[in-house]
């Protein structure tokens, strides 16, 4: 498997920024499918092209696609505010972490090498969203003990279920991708 899957690099750049525009539509579709059911869960579909930019390109690529999709969305959807920065970190987080994670089991792309990958960098994004939820609250005056650990338990839940389905959708997925390159 080689460490740059596009020989060419303007290709790779092309592939890299078409994933940060998927993450941008799906972090929107996402955010309206959230509203729609009350707005008590939000799916984070987004997570997916980030984390096979992650897988496909390192994890420096994977950051720079979570970081600046989840700027955009921020941007769109917040405008510029004092916390911006800090919801990025946690979509940069995920990038990092699936892309050293992929290095640190081998580059495998099985079910259980990428499950264990998906739901452990899914647990450490939880808790970096879990930190922003409590500064963004400390910050603009509204912390309460509910409000940022209320529902943390079905978030770890619904992280993990959905990167289980990611993982089961990446080894399909990365074959093709592979088979194509």
């Amino acid at each position: 498997m080689s460490k740059q899957p596009f020989k060419n690099k303007t290709i790779g750049l092309c592939v890299q920024a078409a994933m940060i525009a998927l993450c941008f539509l799906l972090d929107v579709l996402s955010t309206y499918l959230s509203t729609a059911t009350g707005g008590t869960m939000k799916i984070p579909l987004n997570s997916l092209p980030t984390i096979v930019a992650a897988i496909l390109f390192g994890p420096v690529s994977g950051m720079v696609v979570g970081a600046v999709s989840e700027l955009l969305t921020q941007l769109v959807t917040y405008g510029l505010t004092p916390t911006t920065i800090f919801w990025i970190l946690p979509a940069a987080v995920r990038g990092l972490s699936v892309g050293l994670l992929y290095r640190a089991f081998g580059r495998r792309e099985t079910f259980w090498p990428l499950c264990a990958n998906t739901v452990l960098s899914s647990l450490l994004v939880t808790a970096c969203n879990t930190v922003v939820i409590y500064l963004d609250s400390v910050i603009y005056g509204y912390y309460s003990p509910a409000v940022v650990f209320g529902a943390l338990s079905i978030r770890i839940v619904v992280s993990t279920v959905t990167t289980v389905v990611f993982a089961v959708l990446l080894v399909p997925l990365l074959k093709s991708i592979r088979k194509t390159v």
